[in-house]
């Protein structure tokens, strides 16, 4: 198997320091043993074996595999009836550049490149650069929340075909989420560590009051200008402290309130059923399969 090598962002990213010493340690095997396309099985007793976890660790494998899954450092799904974990296929392909053009399979999911990417573009956080093509029957919004059932074709195949993924999604996007990946693809492609450690449960509250005040689709744009803006700065250094180092002041207090009133995207002022805690699950179950979010436990 390819080398893997990990980035010197693991030093401050915010979910892998929240992480226990077990934790970490689980992370880093996982990467080191997952295939070309970021997947490893997550089955305990293989991943256990993959990872080479020692004797007196195993028995918390499981709780610590949560931890890293209740961080958003990987989505869990089922492929024909197993178990996998996939790492951010932006972030994977960026580390691991030197294995993109000379992967041609998956080792663990036995697909071709082709079909492992249909499936990478649905990793939950990557969908705002992403064209999903292989999700359909997305129904109109309505004025009350309502939640679709979607599925992933196979490139033109059945849709229970249990070679690629089902999906649950809602009628209308998570667009806070959608912002706070503009907001991390920010700090990690221009080097600006800040606005990668930016995490929804701080930014969350906010994004959905200005959601509100100036329309969900609205807040998105502002988030991709904000990008276009700082990319297309040739010196970051000539940023203010405040632009490097305090993107939530930089965006809501700055940046947002000199948006123009016609600019507002009114009628799309809402969000789907969120639950309990304030989070909101892109995946749940669908018929007899079941796929895991980002957000939810094994």
């Amino acid at each position: 198997m390819a080398k893997k090598y990990l980035d010197d962002s693991i030093t401050y990213d915010e979910g892998i320091n929240s992480l226990s010493l077990e934790g970490i340690n689980l992370f880093v095997r996982m990467i080191v043993c997952s295939d070309d396309f970021g997947i490893i099985p997550v089955n305990i007793y293989e991943l256990n074996q993959l990872c080479g976890i020692q004797e007196f660790l195993r028995n918390s494998t499981k709780s610590v595999l949560d931890e890293i899954v209740s961080q958003n450092l990987g989505w869990i799904f089922d492929f024909k009836e197993k178990k996998f974990l996939m790492f951010k296929p932006e972030k994977f392909d960026k580390i691991q550049s030197h294995l993109v053009s000379k992967r041609t399979k998956s080792k663990y999911l036995d697909l071709s490149s082709e079909k492992v990417q249909e499936i990478r573009r649905n990793y939950p956080l990557a969908r705002t650069t992403a064209t999903v093509k292989s999700i359909k029957n997305l129904s109109k919004e309505k004025s009350k929340i309502k939640r679709d059932t979607l599925a992933v074709e196979n490139l033109g195949g059945s849709t229970s075909d249990s070679s690629i993924p089902q999906i649950l999604n809602s009628s209308s996007p998570d667009i806070p989420s959608q912002v706070i990946t503009v907001i991390h693809r920010i700090g990690q492609e221009l080097d600006l560590p800040a606005y990668a450690a930016v995490t929804d449960k701080a930014w969350r509250p906010k994004l959905v009051r200005w959601g509100q005040k100036i329309g969900y689709q609205c807040l998105l744009r502002q988030a991709e200008a904000l990008e276009n803006w700082l990319a297309g700065r040739p010196d970051k250094k000539k940023l203010s402290a405040n632009q490097r180092t305090n993107p939530t002041a930089q965006f809501f207090n700055t940046w947002l309130p000199r948006v123009f009133e016609k600019d507002y995207t009114s009628g799309d002022s809402i969000l789907p059923v969120e639950k309990s805690n304030g989070y909101h699950s892109e995946v749940e179950e669908l018929g007899s399969q079941k796929i895991i979010s980002h957000d939810q436990h094994v």
